[in-house]
């Protein structure tokens, strides 16, 4: 516990792609931790399931958003076209 949180604390200022991967090698280091004191089995079926998550994971990561038709605006952009320019103060 005192550890995962110097480790969160720590990855305050981490750009979020990378503070992220901390919940990808937690269960990594879980299964190997318990492999290693608890002598928990780690089998083929285990590492099977593991990679088939991570699998996952990868797969919805690398999923590409949609692109923008062309002279389309983000909604941001949208919404201040439409309630007009920000008074400066």
């Amino acid at each position: 516990m005192i550890f995962g949180s110097i480790l969160g604390f720590s990855a305050y200022d981490l750009p979020v792609a990378v503070a992220t991967l901390c919940s990808y090698i937690n269960p990594l280091v879980a299964a190997w931790l318990g492999w290693l004191f608890y002598r928990e089995p780690f089998g083929a079926r285990e590492a099977t399931a593991m990679g088939v998550i991570f699998l996952g994971v990868g797969l919805v990561k690398m999923q590409r958003r949609p692109s923008s038709s062309p002279g389309s605006r983000p909604e941001s952009e949208t919404a201040r076209a439409a309630t007009g320019p920000v008074p400066r103060g």
